[in-house]
């Protein structure tokens, strides 16, 4: 049986890793993957932490902002996962969107010859072309956010997946402890506070 394309070893043994990331203390976790992304995301019915998906509330700015979505990538695989994604956020707002993806290939060749600047380049130079086509431009990949910079003077929003994330999983990490790990020490009256761990889970699949 597959999860949303993910193949059933991959899915169990990325739950097995958010299992133990729990039991050796942590309080949040997030998924970098933006193909695996899913799998980690429905163990929020299970698990008594916070798990998130690192693209999450990109996906959700990304339908806030407008109904034409700009999807871009670099690898075609993961249009997929991002796309459900985005439908996701849209039924959740109750919203209404469009998707246009765009692939750029050239790209994804020079990330995999180690050209970083090669591959942010080819991305913006893309980007440029695809401005006018829609309210808001979603770029499907981690990877690519380098690229948000060499385009800042352009009039349509271009998101990517790593700040967003980070912001969120931030913010329901300090949620968590301002509701949960913060209580009043009856032996002293004193406040204490416990830690705060937040455990990021890469994989390799879609960069």
């Amino acid at each position: 049986m597959e999860l949303s394309g993910i193949d059933s070893g991959i899915a169990d043994r990325i739950r097995g890793e958010i299992s133990e990331l729990r039991d050796e203390g942590a309080d949040a976790v997030v998924c970098k993957c933006s193909s695996t992304g899913v799998v980690a995301e429905e163990m929020n019915d299970s698990e008594t932490i916070e798990v998130q998906r690192i693209d999450r509330a990109m996906a959700d700015t990304a339908v806030g902002i407008g109904e034409r979505i700009v999807l871009a990538a670099s690898l075609p695989s993961t249009l997929g996962p991002t796309r459900k994604l985005l439908k996701s956020s849209s039924l959740c707002l109750g919203k209404s969107i469009s998707i246009q993806e765009v692939v750029i290939p050239s790209a994804w060749a020079l990330y995999e010859a180690g050209d970083q600047a090669g591959y942010f380049e080819e991305i913006a130079k893309a980007m440029t072309a695809e401005f006018e086509k829609g309210d808001v431009i979603v770029l499907a990949q981690a990877s690519m956010a380098g690229a948000v910079s060499l385009v800042l003077n352009y009039p349509t929003p271009i998101l990517s997946s790593p700040k967003l994330g980070v912001d969120r999983a931030v913010e329901a990490l300090r949620e968590s402890v301002r509701s949960q790990d913060r209580h009043e020490c009856r032996s002293c009256g004193s406040l204490k506070k416990s830690g705060e761990s937040l455990y990021w889970l890469g994989w390799s699949q879609s960069r």
